[in-house]
């Protein structure tokens, strides 16, 4: 029991932390790059850590499965709220997070049977679609920059570390799919937008959140199908930073990619 107490304070203070510093960074970036910041893996990353802590690194590539499927729901989640944040933030939130939870329960019932499947059928169609409803919305300008001081830091580490915190203890009571569902629960989304909501005003929302789709969704894909091979071959650690080395250099290569096209464009 002082173990589980151990890993949820951790998983509320890193990942508190981790999310200041990543909104606080995204602000201070070129705008093509915010989304880039913003879709490191971060719930996903710790959500695999605590499961394979608690249970152990066999059960990884079944938590895994269905981790595409559930980028999937996250991106439903995120593209809602980019048309209900007109309501207010709470108000906003509330239709997303019924959707989620409705789509998560549907996707335990129905998994895919393979990493494959739950990417080419359950995924990607479901995100292009999305992000075809969405891109036409106009790109916001740089965000203003807030001072990387405590009190800043303080308040974004809360927020994210609670919902860090939410997600964390659900992934760790329920089963490897729920496991692999609530490691990509909207939570450092959530967090990012509650921020962005009193800092940066909601007229911002829409345009982050159609930065956050490429290259993140496939970061997302890919880093749950690197976890799905080194966790289980490799152990916790060196599997977490295989992961996190993939994913990034994909991230990298893309950014660099696009900056060359629109260099010669």
């Amino acid at each position: 029991m002082q173990l589980l107490y151990i890993q949820l304070a951790a998983s509320f203070i890193i990942g508190g932390l981790v999310i200041a510093f990543q909104t606080l960074i995204a602000e201070r970036v070129p705008p093509k790059w915010s989304g880039v910041v913003l879709t490191i893996p971060t719930t996903m990353s710790m959500g695999l850590l605590f499961i394979a802590l608690t249970k152990s690194t066999a059960d990884i590539p079944e938590v895994t499965v269905v981790m595409p499927a559930a980028v999937a729901i996250a991106y439903t989640f995120i593209t809602l709220f980019s048309f209900t944040v007109r309501f207010g933030l709470w108000k906003g939130l509330a239709l997303p997070y019924i959707v989620w939870a409705i789509l998560a329960y549907g996707l335990t019932q129905f998994p895919p049977n393979s990493y494959t499947e739950s990417t080419f059928i359950y995924a990607l169609p479901i995100i292009i679609i999305l992000y075809l409803i969405i891109r036409k919305v106009p790109d916001t300008k740089k965000l203003k920059s807030f001072p990387l001081d405590t009190k800043h830091i303080l308040i974004r580490s809360m927020i994210g570390g609670t919902i860090i915190l939410l997600a964390t203890v659900l992934a760790k009571t329920a089963g490897n799919h729920w496991g692999g569902i609530f490691s990509l629960f909207p939570a450092a989304f959530s967090a990012t937008f509650i921020i962005y909501y009193h800092l940066q005003g909601p007229e911002v929302i829409p345009s982050i959140i159609k930065s956050l789709f490429w290259p993140g969704t496939i970061g997302f894909i890919l880093f749950g199908y690197t976890a799905s091979l080194t966790f289980p071959e490799y152990g916790i650690w060196l599997g977490l930073l295989t992961s996190y080395l993939v994913t990034l250099t994909f991230l990298w290569i893309w950014s660099l990619g696009r900056d060359l096209l629109t260099s010669h464009s």
